[in-house]
């Protein structure tokens, strides 16, 4: 009879073997079994987390917080929302659809007026001839079939959204009042995508984490209550103040323009913020950095 002992490498598989008995009594799990656990698990975490991914961190994409709606007469948007600084597209107009093409101007053809520029110059981005006269402008491709086959769905604005997402986007719009169609590019203000609801002032929907607004630190569900110390309520009149400021910031040198606004969330009171957005570099300096 071997009365011998056992190689050191023998005893720790010898004793490794023995844990995995003891574990397999004491938790008679099978594969298949610790699988689901571990699955289960994951969904555990992943549900805890999601209050966190729709907090005030959470910012979409300023094109998918658009608060666009299906009606019988078309795609609306539910609240005036300003898709660029110089205008805040009325709930009445009819969306009919993006694209992505730019237009150009034809030598000898006569200029289209722009929301943004009405009071100021006559450009080529804006109101093209009433239903029934000539169209005379090189995007006469979208704005035909602006007019013949508009979209009729959401989900195609999505998609066309997310396919142009990073270009320069235009929007065509129907006014029902007088027939005219709007060609006007997509870029919100300071890049966050703004909206007149019912409630006080004016309520941020998404923003741009790399534009102004996102380095101010402005978030969604955020409720702008005044600009440059001036309330507001009207969206269109923050558009013009927003312009106005930046002028008049600019002008004695400053850098920054301040808001204030109304920040709620599940997790925190109600509580009243001055956020600062920084102005753009050809606003705060010419080309060789001197002041204006």
């Amino acid at each position: 009879m071997w009365t011998g002992s056992w190689p050191i490498s023998h005893t720790r598989a010898r004793q490794a073997l023995a844990r995995k008995v003891m574990c397999a009594r004491i938790f008679p799990l099978r594969p298949r079994t610790l699988h689901l656990l571990g699955r289960s698990l994951l969904f555990v975490v992943a549900a805890w987390g999601m209050p966190y991914l729709w907090s005030t961190s959470y910012r979409p994409p300023l094109w998918e917080a658009l608060p666009l709606e299906e009606t019988p007469q078309g795609v609306h948007a539910r609240y005036p929302t300003a898709i660029h600084s110089g205008w805040a597209v009325p709930t009445s107009y009819t969306w009919r659809l993006v694209y992505r093409t730019p237009v150009e101007e034809t030598p000898g053809s006569p200029p289209i007026l722009s929301h943004g520029q009405a009071n100021q110059a006559f450009s080529r981005n804006g109101a093209f001839d009433s239903v029934g006269q000539v169209e005379r402008a090189p995007s006469a491709g979208p704005i035909r079939a602006a007019r013949q086959s508009p979209w009729t769905r959401v989900v195609l604005f999505r998609q066309a959204f997310y396919t142009l997402e990073g270009e320069s986007i235009r929007v065509c719009l129907l006014d029902p009042k007088t027939g005219r169609l709007w060609d006007e590019p997509f870029d919100p203000p300071e890049g966050m995508l703004l909206v007149e609801d019912s409630g006080p002032g004016i309520l941020v929907l998404a923003v741009d984490r790399e534009a102004p607004a996102g380095r101010a630190g402005l978030c969604p569900s955020d409720r702008i209550q005044a600009c440059n110390g001036k309330p507001v309520q009207k969206l269109q009149d923050l558009l013009d103040l927003l312009k106005e400021s930046k002028e008049e910031i600019a002008k004695r040198g400053g850098s920054r323009l301040p808001l204030e606004i109304l920040r709620e969330s599940p997790s925190e009171p109600q509580k009243r913020l001055t956020l600062f957005l920084p102005l753009p570099p050809s606003l705060e300096s010419d080309v060789w950095g001197n002041p204006p």
